[in-house]
């Protein structure tokens, strides 16, 4: 019996052994191709970037494209930015959305906000995205366009329970599920989305097994695979199992890679294995990798996400330097003791132990200077986004209004011309008297009244709430203004000198200070912050 037991033990030792050595080549393998596939990643990026000149040169050919055709190729150029590049992706969904609304279509419109919110979830911007997912038509919907819709706001939903405020993540958590139910009783039979809902059901073992029999099947995508390998990852991840996380993340990189998908956490993921396994270097460099294209994307969450953990692997960077240079210094001073003549030697070996410190010194130095940076630039994009609004709302509106007076001036010029060259001079009182000068004034009014509201369309609502309710008042209709809050409008843009106001509004100054002055005696906000206030509408 005891020969038995011994012999089963030496059994179960030899395959442990085998599966430890198995699982460690297999790691080798995967990392190798993904090694390959880093250094080759210009040649995919440059693919990508060649189909979608490609498609801009047919459009810009067509000699007078049809909206249907225009949003045809805006679409097609949509997919090829929408996990690569988020900025150029908002440019063209925007283009379709003008083209939609254009042909009055309110399906491909429905479309078109689906792949707004889409982009502006995978850019990390959930509160446009949940406002728009918010406002979606979902009746107008097929059942399976319902699923796909319902999916990516369970996807929206899942982010903002892990990314926002922790005060929140159970009330999205919630949503998610919500949806994730909603997609289960609308989802067409034996589709990827299908395969993919019913894989999460069960626990973590049984999922894992789920996850893996979808991505054994046929006729999946490589973006879905992708999606597939990063999941098992994850479910890797939280059971403690390193080896395979490593090997599934390493797979979704390189899916990515080929893919030219620039829209990704895997890499992120691969550093945070390879940091906890010791393996500074590696971590250092898939972390750079992944910063890599959350920049490229602009993806907010992604930059939040790598600046959380980069600052630990190159601190650990630095412990290894400084390490090393201790190591160094007995070594230094073991040399000099045993070859005290090796003079030339000792001094080339302090040259590079000084060097060394002087690129400590400058990686530190570097490194707080790109932490102040980035303060600034997050504070610098929330004001460049609301410049580039109002910049192109406004550029759009006057150059309309710009070209409607100068069509109203031609048409008098043309008619003075003719009356003179008649010698009608009688006629040109008529003329002068038809033009009426406050309609004019008035129409400048409306145009610039709607375009503001167009850019904060919750103003009105806002400025009443910082009266008493007895004291609010209320424009005519939606799209309008009252002549108070169209001062306090011009001061939101950044108007605040008193004589434009009065001169693009055609009062007096001191007209101006009397609005300002009784506005903020009626407000229970202070005189001295109210003006803060309006800026912060």
């Amino acid at each position: 019996m005891k020969k038995l037991w011994l012999l089963l033990v030496l059994i179960h030792i030899s395959n442990q052994l085998f599966a430890i050595t198995n699982a460690v080549h297999k790691e080798d393998s995967i990392l190798e191709v993904l090694y390959e596939e880093i250094d080759n990643r210009d040649t995919y990026y440059n693919s990508r970037e060649l189909r979608i000149k490609n498609l801009k040169s047919k459009l810009s050919n067509l000699v007078t494209p049809s909206p249907q055709e225009r949003f045809s190729y805006y679409n097609r150029i949509f997919d090829e930015y929408k996990s690569y590049q988020y900025d150029s992706a908002y440019v063209y969904v925007s283009k379709m959305l003008e083209t939609a609304q254009e042909m009055h279509n309110d399906s491909l419109t429905s479309l078109v906000q689906y792949n707004m919110a889409f982009v502006y979830t995978s850019a990390g911007l959930f509160t446009d995205a949940d406002k728009i997912v918010n406002t979606i038509d979902t009746r107008m919907m097929s059942r399976q366009q319902r699923a796909v819709f319902y999916h990516l706001c369970a996807r929206l939903y899942s982010d903002m329970s892990n990314y926002l405020d922790r005060r929140f993540c159970d009330k999205y958590a919630t949503l998610y599920h919500i949806y994730c139910d909603s997609i289960l009783a609308n989802v067409a039979p034996n589709t990827f989305l299908a395969r993919l809902t019913h894989a999460d059901q069960g626990e973590t073992d049984e999922k894992i097994e789920n996850y893996k029999a979808l991505l054994d099947s046929k006729g999946m995508e490589s973006s879905e695979q992708a999606i597939v390998c990063s999941i098992l990852g994850d479910f890797y991840t939280s059971k403690g199992d390193a080896k395979q996380a490593l090997y599934y993340k390493s797979v979704a990189s390189i899916l990515d890679i080929r893919s030219a998908t620039r829209e990704t956490s895997a890499k992120k993921d691969i550093a945070l294995i390879f940091y906890e396994r010791g393996e500074i270097q590696k971590a250092s460099l898939f972390i750079q990798l992944a910063l890599e294209d959350a920049n490229f994307y602009n993806s907010r969450h992604r930059k939040i996400e790598i600046c959380d953990i980069m600052p630990a692997i190159e601190q650990q960077r630095y412990i290894m330097t400084v390490e090393q240079q201790q190591k160094l210094r007995w070594l230094v001073g073991i040399v000099s003791v045993l070859c005290v003549l090796l003079g030339g030697t000792m001094f080339i070996i302090w040259r590079q132990m000084k060097a060394s410190r002087r690129t400590c010194i400058t990686i530190t130095e570097n490194n707080e200077q790109i932490q102040a940076q980035n303060q600034q630039l997050s504070v610098a994009n929330q004001q460049l986004k609301e410049s580039e609004r109002i910049k192109d709302e406004y550029i759009g509106s006057t150059f309309y209004a710009y070209a409607t007076s100068l069509e109203r001036i031609e048409k008098i010029y043309r008619t003075v011309n003719r009356k003179l060259s008649a010698k009608q001079y009688n006629d040109l009182y008529t003329i002068f008297s038809d033009t009426d000068l406050q309609k004019e004034r008035e129409q400048i009014y409306a145009t610039f009244d709607a375009s503001f509201l167009r850019l904060f369309p919750t103003f009105v609502q806002q400025y009443n709430e910082l009266f008493e309710e007895k004291d609010r008042i209320y424009p005519p209709d939606s799209t309008s203004l009252t002549t108070e809050m169209r001062i306090f409008a011009l001061i939101r843009l950044g108007i605040t000198d008193t004589e434009r106001i009065a001169g693009f509004l055609n009062y007096s100054v001191n007209t101006i200070n009397t609005y300002k002055t009784k506005a903020k005696k009626r407000s229970f906000v202070s005189n001295t912050q109210f003006e803060q206030k309006i800026m912060e509408l």
